[in-house]
């Protein structure tokens, strides 16, 4: 049976924002603490135990469904989180927070103090950058920071519950030995603090979900019927939206055909911090791969393509050059999202090789370039994100061993750093000063690996460029892989709060 005393500390806003003012008419000293509360354990109960502490009510604000699943996962509903809650003794009230804004709750209850604990520096449960104490104090509330008690909730419950192969596990024991988790969250916050222009080519994937019902009574053929479809923006749009999840500056210059153009759609799918410049190249159309997939399976079937790959010449190309030489001055770091299908043309690789002021490419080898868009066109570049299969054409190398390829590459571009991906075997990641890491694949699930290297690209390119060491670099770019891969296509970005949220699950 639930029990009545529990149940009966958790009221509505409006009663708690009575009960403020009767605390303070009373001159008793309210506290306040906030958070998600997704799963009730040790580091929560020592948090609010303390908090207690700073005044003579403790009244507990639980993030709503509502807000908290636009940042993350939630694994109980706002009823049961707060009757978690409202089980401590030392607990007076809970109140679910109607509001997006923590500020706003903190305002209308207008507490004497807000007690906040380490876990709000993990962005995992504010869905807020962090807490700004200057708008604490044009509140007037006191703003008390808990020392950090090493307790991150989600990893020590998966301790447990950890599905991951015997040698992630043992490499997670190692890895935070070295680094702790506070470490790789300043890493993304610095992140944050980048200004980015990406540049490369603009891609529609679409996928074509049938259900196979034979085979062709005239011709040796499978028979399909069609069933949906849906298509997500990828190629440099799914790049741009990746970091976008990261930095709040994002400038972004493509090319668009114009046939079949596509933009309304395509603008509608970037994210709207991103500044977009989008170009367009006559008598081509906007390149779409278009998959076919078997419904049950997911299995891809095949592919087409639909695209004009000759590279971009004349007034457009002039056009195209000026553009990206105009927006270099005015960010960190470039990123080349180089598909091969002619957008990025040898005269703008030089000229980014030359003047950007960090360079981040990733040139991929595809069915749509049969091998032939080489990393080593760039003559420069300060972060290098390469599949396997591209380093060993790259080399001429097929059975080589990797780290003498990633040195002569780094050698020969001028890198600070370089990560080779490896699939399921996950990456390498090596920089300039000799150092170098391999760092297992943290997938536990895969739907589609179609995006995961952009999404690792894109991140890892940030971190790149935010001084982050090999090791935190390539983890992060794993956490990002994983998450792609748990989604179809480009279905939906990477961003901070999810990356956040993984690491915290890893513990």
């Amino acid at each position: 049976m639930r029990d009545k005393k529990q149940h009966s500390k958790i009221e509505t806003f409006h009663y708690a924002s009575d009960k403020s003012e009767e605390l303070r008419n009373a001159d008793k000293k309210l506290v306040l603490c906030y958070g998600l509360f997704n799963f009730l354990h040790i580091g929560h109960i020592r948090y609010l135990k303390e908090a207690r502490e700073y005044g003579d009510f403790l009244m507990v604000g639980v993030c709503s469904d509502r807000h908290a699943t636009k940042k993350k996962e939630i694994n109980f509903e706002e009823a049961l989180r707060a009757e978690a809650i409202a089980s401590l003794d030392w607990v007076d009230l809970v109140v679910v927070n109607p509001f997006e804004d923590v500020y706003e709750f903190v305002a209308r209850l207008s507490p004497d103090v807000f007690v906040k604990g380490f876990e709000s520096k993990a962005e995992s449960w504010l869905g807020e950058p962090d807490l700004d104490p200057g708008k604490f104090q044009e509140l007037g509330v006191k703003l008390v920071v808990l020392k950090d008690d090493q307790f991150i909730s989600t990893g020590r419950i998966n301790q447990f519950i950890c599905s991951m192969p015997e040698v992630v596990q043992q490499y997670l024991h190692i890895f935070h030995q070295r680094y702790r988790i506070v470490d790789m969250i300043e890493t993304v916050r610095s992140m944050g603090d980048l200004r980015v222009l990406v540049v490369g080519d603009t891609i529609l994937d679409e996928y074509q979900y049938c259900t196979a019902i034979g085979k062709s009574s005239k011709d040796p053929m499978l028979a399909l019927k069609y069933e949906s479809r849906d298509v997500f923006a990828g190629g440099v749009l799914a790049v741009a939206n990746h970091l976008a999840g990261f930095t709040e500056n994002v400038k972004l210059i493509t090319i668009l055909g114009d046939k079949d153009n596509h933009e309304e759609f395509i603008r509608s799918r970037l994210d709207e911090k991103i500044d977009a410049t989008l170009l367009t190249r006559p008598g081509a159309p906007t390149l779409v791969k278009r998959r076919c997939v078997e419904g049950y399976s997911m299995n891809k079937l095949f592919e087409i393509y639909v695209m004009e790959d000759s590279p971009i010449d004349g007034e457009l190309e002039e056009e195209f050059y000026r553009h990206i030489r105009e927006e270099m001055s005015e960010v960190d770091i470039v990123v080349a999202a180089d598909f091969g299908h002619g957008t990025i043309s040898p005269a703008i690789k030089q000229m980014m090789s030359q003047e950007a002021p960090f360079l981040a490419v990733n040139a991929q080898s595809n069915a749509g370039n049969r091998g032939f868009n080489n990393i080593s066109k760039y003559t420069r570049a300060d972060y290098v994100s390469i599949a396997e299969h591209e380093i060993r054409v790259e080399m001429r190398d097929m059975t080589g061993k990797l780290r003498g390829m990633m040195e002569a590459l780094v050698d020969k571009l001028g890198c600070a750093q370089l990560t080779v991906t490896r699939g399921r075997q996950g990456c390498m990641v090596i920089d300039r000063n000799g150092g170098f890491v391999q760092v297992p694949s943290l997938t536990s699930k895969v739907v589609d690996r179609v995006g995961a290297g952009d999404a690792l690209f894109a991140v890892t390119a940030l971190a790149s460029a935010a001084g982050a060491t090999c090791e935190i670099l390539g983890f992060l770019g794993n956490i990002a892989g994983s998450l792609a891969v748990e989604l179809m296509g480009n279905e939906k970005p990477i961003d901070r709060y999810s990356t956040i949220e993984f690491i915290n699950r890893l513990g």
